[in-house]
């Protein structure tokens, strides 16, 4: 994918027999993992006579499967969202080791988000620059973040206050939303 000077990762076969990928090793941990599984999807799923668009396609959705299991996710998000704050989104990434864009992409595969919710994502994370630079780096520490999860989730659909996250779970804290959480009622 992307080959040349800024190659994310390209995968093909030695002699016929042995599967091979390379990576770019510059690239951030996350973007790495996901551009090493998207590049695997190829190489087990038999695709022959498909299109080029149905390859990446397929390639993108067995990477997402891969790294992030729907059953698994499904029980992280819930299986139907109208809005998604980027702080829970900040602690899936450190939980599943993928880019905050691939979790929106990989929610809105499930059904748990739908389109004009993706789309705000996307718009969003666009507007942040966050496309090509988020602001967590995976560093591949194995964390609980569960509680914290469901507290910065408590706080974005406004069951529990900033306050009452500060006496309570005050490690949450750092990953609140400045703002309010991104809701497609006033989006209208």
């Amino acid at each position: 994918q992307d080959e040349g000077p800024g190659f994310n990762a390209v995968a093909g076969w030695v002699d016929e027999q042995r599967p091979l990928v390379v990576f770019n090793p510059t690239f951030p941990i996350d973007r790495i993992r996901f551009s090493v599984a998207h590049e695997l999807g190829p190489l087990l799923i038999d695709a022959d006579g498909a299109d080029r668009k149905t390859e990446e396609s397929l390639a993108h959705y067995f990477a997402g499967a891969l790294l992030m299991p729907g059953s698994v996710l499904v029980v992280e998000l819930g299986r139907h969202h109208t809005r998604l704050d980027l702080g829970e989104l900040r602690l899936l990434k450190q939980r599943y080791g993928c880019s905050i864009g691939s979790l929106v992409q990989r929610a809105a595969q499930l059904g748990i988000i739908g389109n004009a919710l993706h789309e705000r994502l996307c718009r969003t994370l666009a507007l942040r620059g966050w496309r090509t630079h988020e602001p967590e780096v995976f560093l591949g520490e194995e964390t609980p973040r569960r509680f914290q999860q469901l507290v910065v989730r408590a706080s974005s659909e406004g069951l529990k206050s900033r306050d009452w996250v500060q006496r309570h779970c005050p490690e949450a804290v750092p990953w609140l939303a400045d703002e309010p959480a991104t809701d497609l009622a006033s989006a209208a």
